[in-house]
């Protein structure tokens, strides 16, 4: 497994025992790729910038079930795709 997806591994892990540093980490290092991402389905700067904080605001919410995603960069982005349409 490349190093950058043992890295989110470890990111989601840690996020879920509530590590703020982590989740930190996780937002910088994703946002802009979401938000590029989500740009492409919505068209719009402000509703894919919308959609993409409130993936991230569901995940530290909702950290608790962060084990049991398989592969969380696959996660993020289909999260965002359903999100968008």
């Amino acid at each position: 497994m490349p190093e950058e997806k043992l890295r989110i591994v470890a990111l989601f892990k840690e996020i879920h025992a509530g590590n703020k540093g982590a989740f930190d980490e996780l937002f910088f290092g994703y946002y802009d790729k979401l938000l590029a991402f989500a740009r492409q389905y919505t068209k719009q700067l402000e509703t894919a910038e919308e959609i993409v904080s409130e993936l991230f605001v569901k995940i530290w919410l909702k950290r608790a079930a962060l084990l049991t995603v398989n592969n969380p960069e696959v996660y993020l982005y289909v999260a965002i795709k359903n999100a968008c349409l």
